[in-house]
């Protein structure tokens, strides 16, 4: 059996967040800050990333969308993802590449951002 993902937040959320290794922290207070804001979200940290193991594609197929939140130009979890099946307009790439790291308010607001109407 696969190493499970570690899953915070609300369960029920419409909106997913989905991050890997330093994003971890990063996710944690985003979703907080995001659902004191009225925008509940749920969370994935996955611990396994290949073969996508079943609680990660539970949890995307839960949501509505889910961020994908990555420190890379070409999206390369959210490709891998799209590379396992999961398709559609789900997956939403939040990417940084400028060599900083994201602050979890800074996220929170990019996030809120995309989701007004």
């Amino acid at each position: 059996r696969l190493p499970a993902g570690e899953e915070f937040g609300d369960p029920s959320a419409p909106i997913g967040v989905l991050g890997t290794g330093m994003e971890a922290g990063v996710l944690r207070e985003a979703a907080s800050y995001l659902a004191e804001s009225g925008v509940p979200v749920a969370g994935l940290i996955p611990r396994t990333l290949w073969p996508v193991p079943l609680d990660t594609v539970r949890f995307l197929s839960y949501r509505r969308h889910t961020y994908i939140v990555e420190h890379n130009a070409t999206g390369q979890l959210a490709g891998l993802l799209r590379h396992a099946g999961i398709h559609g307009d789900g997956l939403r790439s939040v990417l940084r590449y400028d060599g900083e790291a994201f602050g979890p308010r800074e996220l929170a607001e990019l996030i809120a951002a995309r989701e007004r109407p």
